[in-house]
């Protein structure tokens, strides 16, 4: 009776158990899971919040986006105006700097994919007279392999652009700036970002279709993608639309504000354009989808992607 009577407890308490964890495996399964896109949202918005609170940066918008994951996330956080106070707007239009270069680049590869030149090409089809133009290929100037120095570190350029911020500049003197110094290295030998080589690709734009590089920008990439708030600029200090301050030109300055302080062609083919970060995105896109299917009134060749 003894042993029966311990069996049928330790059934027992078997049998509780095995309801227990039943019951604990249950409830597991109605617990919330863990939004994974939510978590990354989350930790970029505390860094964004953080260079703000932390750092002199005034304001910043942030844009992610990844189809595959479904995320689509888009912050602003700061001034865009610290005087007036003016809270950071993701709509707003700012210069996209030398993301300037890649509406450059579209285009050049247009005309490759149209056959009006090869990007085995020498520079000297176009320039003969540029030093090392038999040395140096298209490919060289898009890839930053070619050698040729950055006018922006050139001293006289960057004096003159102190002491006489609105010159406007045209992409020959430039050039010819940049061509006054010692070439970095022997053309194909090495690679160095130079702004120069993504003017020079502008003027070989201009020369071939015997249009202006912001005409071509704008027909070939502009209009198809409907890009309202996107445009090239070639001249003037003025950035137009609604849009942000820009503080600090290297080192912090309290009180400096240089959203409109240069003339913009000094910077032309390699950083005078505007945009914002919803338009970037369109631009971005349509680039990929060329690779995959036909993007409607926008032809593009598929090595840009």
């Amino acid at each position: 009776m003894i042993l029966f009577s311990n069996m049928k407890k330790n059934i027992f308490i078997r049998l509780t158990v095995l309801i227990l964890a039943a019951s604990s495996l249950a409830s597991c399964d109605k617990e919330p899971k863990i939004d994974q896109n939510q978590l990354f949202i989350d930790k970029m918005k505390a860094v964004t919040d953080s260079i703000i609170q932390n750092t002199h940066v005034p304001g910043i918008v942030a844009l992610v986006v990844d189809h595959k994951r479904d995320i689509d996330w888009l912050y602003a956080a700061g001034y865009s105006d610290i005087p007036s106070k003016l809270p950071m707007d993701g709509s707003n239009i700012f210069r996209i700097a030398s993301n300037t270069k890649t509406f450059t680049g579209t285009v050049l590869l247009q005309l490759v994919d149209e056959g009006k030149l090869s990007l085995t090409d020498k520079l000297s089809k176009f320039y003969p007279d540029f030093p090392n133009a038999e040395s140096i290929t298209i490919a060289m100037l898009c890839n930053m392999s070619s050698g040729i120095n950055d006018y922006t570190g050139n001293p006289v350029w960057q004096n003159i652009a102190s002491i006489n911020p609105s010159k406007v500049w045209t992409p020959a003197e430039i050039v010819d700036l940049a061509f006054a110094e010692e070439f970095s290295f022997n053309p194909g030998s090495g690679w160095q970002y130079s702004n120069t080589n993504t003017i020079i690709l502008g003027m070989i734009i201009e020369k071939l279709t015997g249009n202006t590089l912001e005409s071509e920008v704008e027909n070939r990439i502009v209009k198809p993608l409907k890009l309202n708030k996107t445009g090239f600029l070639t001249s003037g200090m003025n950035l137009p639309g609604t849009h942000g301050r820009g503080y600090y030109a290297g080192e912090y300055e309290e009180d400096g504000d240089y959203t409109e302080f240069f003339d913009i062609s000094s910077a032309w083919a390699a950083g005078s354009a505007y945009s914002t970060p919803r338009e970037l995105q369109k631009f971005a896109e349509a680039r990929f989808m060329v690779m995959v299917v036909p993007y409607p009134g926008l032809h593009l060749p598929c090595t840009i992607a």
